[in-house]
């Protein structure tokens, strides 16, 4: 019952159409444990490093409506996130790029000929494989490899304004729900200064930017 009512079935002989959606944009994230230890590597170096609150993303969209206001949605981005900077010691670096892939479904309205407004819910899971640089005094450089994964909620609101009957432009806001726990470097798990286990959090809000292609229907 409750997947019906999250993911509904398509309206008696509706006509699939298919879209292709490339898209990019923003993305904000807590990252409260990561920037935490930024915090400790600044004391350690006095380097002035950047916290880590948001990233770039770019990505491709695939839509399957079943009728002008329903569609289901297969989404795939890279999100490009972290922190660099340099020291006398050597470079300072955490790369936390992530992959994202989501599945969902979205309900649109038309507000005038031109210009429809939806919203929508995906899941899916972020995988995120990156490293960490670090080059600190008496210890020397050190790479740390990571790699973890989150399940991913996502809660929508859209708006898509049509340039052709083939072709809409698209704006999207977001809030996303991810967080990997626990943190792992090289297989251990990494604890905060509290002995609590370390998380990384990309959860928060997002904004997109796209065109919506149609390529059949």
């Amino acid at each position: 019952m409750a997947l019906a009512l999250l993911f509904p079935g398509p309206p008696a002989e509706a006509e699939p159409a298919f879209w292709i959606v490339p898209f990019g944009g923003v993305s904000w994230h807590a990252m409260a444990d990561i920037n935490r230890d930024i915090d400790g590597l600044r004391e350690v170096t006095g380097v002035e490093m950047d916290h880590i609150g948001g990233g770039t993303s770019l990505g491709i969209q695939a839509d399957l409506a079943f009728s002008p206001d329903d569609r289901y949605i297969f989404s795939y981005e890279r999100l490009a996130t972290g922190s660099e900077q340099s020291s006398r010691y050597g470079p300072l670096e955490y790369d936390l790029s992530a992959d994202v892939y989501l599945f969902g479904y979205e309900h649109s309205h038309p507000f005038n000929s031109s210009l429809r407004v939806g919203v929508g819910g995906l899941m899916g899971v972020l995988v995120a494989k990156g490293g960490v640089d670090l080059s600190i005094p008496e210890h020397g450089n050190r790479d740390f490899a990571f790699s973890g994964r989150a399940f991913v909620m996502e809660a929508r609101l859209s708006g898509a304004l049509s340039l052709h009957r083939r072709l809409e432009t698209i704006t999207w806001v977001s809030y996303r729900y991810a967080t990997i726990e626990p943190f792992t470097i090289n297989g251990f798990t990494v604890y905060n200064n509290d002995r609590s286990e370390m998380k990384m959090d990309y959860s928060g809000p997002l904004w997109r930017l796209a065109l919506r292609l149609k390529v059949f229907g």
